[in-house]
């Protein structure tokens, strides 16, 4: 221990030697220099200085390296802490290798593998796999049973061939790929809403942005649709009525509207019947039970397409919204207004109209 601290305080030595030698070199640079400041010996008040030089610090603007500036104990811009600076500098300088601790690219890979092959497992290289087939886990969706002991396989099969699907979306064939793939309309409609996070990555939840706006609907309207006995069902009869469309697009059946203030949104069947395959290719809520009761669960209808999406009306209209997304239809020109309200103020994924601009601001 004693050698090292001896060593060190040679170390030291040599160092103020150099830099007390550097420090009367930059005294007669400085003295030298054009850029001194100029003082008047008539008027010892006046210091007259070129204008790019700085009266507090006339020493500034001298070409050196900032290393060479010795300000013992100082701190600051500029101002290093003395000898323990250029002792460590100085040591960096004269080492022949720098010590640098930096995660290379391929080290995580490589951890997994020494543990895979520490563990007793079969290695395997990721730049060997063979790729993927996606046409053979196509057919592999296309056909795979649908039961809760596959969905795990099903929400992985229905990531990878996305590809598959906005190829069908993009040309308009999306109700075909829902009946060569009846996989789709399983698990209530969670394939939908994985496909809708796909498409719009930034849409907020649709419960999420509703709750807080379900009360204040409520509580500012609350002369409209008393008869209503669920809350959801009169929030959104008030969003309809208060966000119409209007001219020739307004083309609503209004005797239907009188029974059901959600005619053709939401449609009620009785609990009996099945749902309807026969429908417009505009998808439609329809909810089993008497008007405004939930008693035998929801499905979208698109046509001939049926999807459960359970019993909760709530969650059965949010995933209802995404369909439009995922189908890649618009929704009726009548209701125009309604669904620009909806997904400009809950969901986040449209611009309000200004019929929804005005009623939005009513509600605050």
């Amino acid at each position: 221990m004693e050698n090292v601290l001896e060593v060190l305080r040679e170390e030291d030595d040599r160092i103020v030697e150099i830099f007390h030698g550097k420090e009367e070199w930059i005294t007669e640079e400085v003295e030298a220099s054009p850029t001194k400041p100029q003082i008047d010996e008539t008027n010892t008040n006046q210091i007259n200085t070129p204008h790019n030089v700085d009266p507090n610090n006339p020493y500034k603007d001298i070409n050196l390296e900032k290393a060479l500036w010795f300000h013992a104990h100082a701190r600051g811009l500029n101002r290093h802490a003395g000898r323990i600076h250029y002792r460590m500098e100085y040591l960096a300088r004269i080492s022949g290798e720098r010590v640098i601790k930096r995660r290379r690219i391929g080290e995580p890979e490589t951890d997994r593998l020494a543990s895979t092959q520490a563990n007793g497992e079969d290695i395997v290289d990721p730049e060997n796999e063979p790729p993927l087939n996606l046409d053979e886990m196509v057919l592999e969706l296309q056909f795979i049973v649908p039961n809760p002991t596959n969905k795990p396989r099903v929400v992985d099969l229905w990531k990878i061939t996305a590809g598959k699907r906005q190829q069908s979306r993009e040309a308009g064939e999306f109700q075909q790929f829902l009946r060569e793939f009846p996989v789709a309309t399983a698990y209530d409609g969670e394939l939908i809403t994985i496909d809708f996070r796909m498409l719009k990555p930034s849409s907020t939840e649709f419960n999420d942005g509703w709750d807080t706006l379900e009360q204040k609907i409520l509580t500012n309207h609350s002369a409209l649709f008393r008869e209503l006995t669920i809350d959801f069902v009169r929030a959104l009869a008030i969003v309809r009525f208060k966000n119409p469309s209007r001219g020739s697009k307004r083309s609503r059946n209004e005797d239907a509207a009188l029974n059901n203030p959600l005619s053709g949104i939401v449609k009620w069947i009785p609990p009996e019947d099945d749902f309807p395959q026969d429908g417009d290719n505009i998808p439609l809520l329809v909810v089993r039970g008497c008007f405004p009761e939930v008693s035998g669960g929801c499905a979208v209808c698109w046509g001939p397409i049926v999807i459960p999406v359970g019993g909760n009306i709530k969650t059965a209209f949010g995933v209802f919204l995404q369909c439009f997304d995922v189908f890649n239809v618009a929704p009726n020109p009548s209701d125009k207004n309604f669904f620009l309200f909806i997904g400009g103020a809950i969901t986040n994924n449209n611009t309000l109209s200004t019929t929804g601009a005005k009623f939005l601001h009513g509600l605050q």
